[in-house]
C-alpha cells in the first residue's frame, strides 16, 4: 500500500509506490498544501515544485510522458487525474460502504471512534 510522508514542512511530500487509497491521497493534498504555503509558491508552479514526489513509476511515467501538460494544471486538476487513474474503480463504492457500516461502541469517545475510522 502507498503512503505518503513528509520529513519536514519546507520539504517536498513523498508518495510511496503501491496501492494508493482515498486516505492517502488526502495525506498527499494536505501536505503539498502546507508546503505550498510555507515555501511560498505561487500556483501556477505548485504541479512543477512536486513533480518530483511521485516515487510510483505509473504516476511518474504518466508525468514524464505529459510533462507540459502537467506543469500547466493548476493543483486541484492535477489532484483529480489520480482518482481517475491510479485509484481502484470502485474506490467510492467502497468508501460509502465502508462509511455506512461504522459503528460507535456504546461506551466509546467519539475521538477514538473518529480515529478507528
Amino acid at each position: 500500500m502507498a503512503t505518503c510522508e513528509q520529513a519536514h514542512l519546507l520539504k517536498i511530500p513523498v508518495l510511496t509506490p503501491g496501492e494508493i487509497t482515498p486516505e492517502v491521497l488526502g495525506n498527499l493534498v494536505c501536505y503539498c498544501k502546507n508546503f505550498f504555503v510555507q515555501k511560498d509558491i505561487k500556483a501556477q508552479d505548485q504541479v512543477k515544485r512536486i513533480t518530483a514526489c511521485f516515487l510510483d513509476i505509473h504516476i511518474a511515467d504518466y508525468i514524464e510522458n505529459n510533462y507540459t501538460e502537467v506543469c500547466t494544471m493548476s493543483f486541484s486538476d492535477f489532484i483529480e487525474v489520480i482518482p481517475t487513474h491510479y485509484l481502484l474503480e470502485d474506490w467510492e463504492h467502497e468508501t460509502r460502504h465502508k462509511l455506512n457500516t461504522l459503528k460507535m461502541k456504546p461506551a466509546e469517545k467519539w475521538f477514538d471512534f473518529k480515529q478507528s475510522c
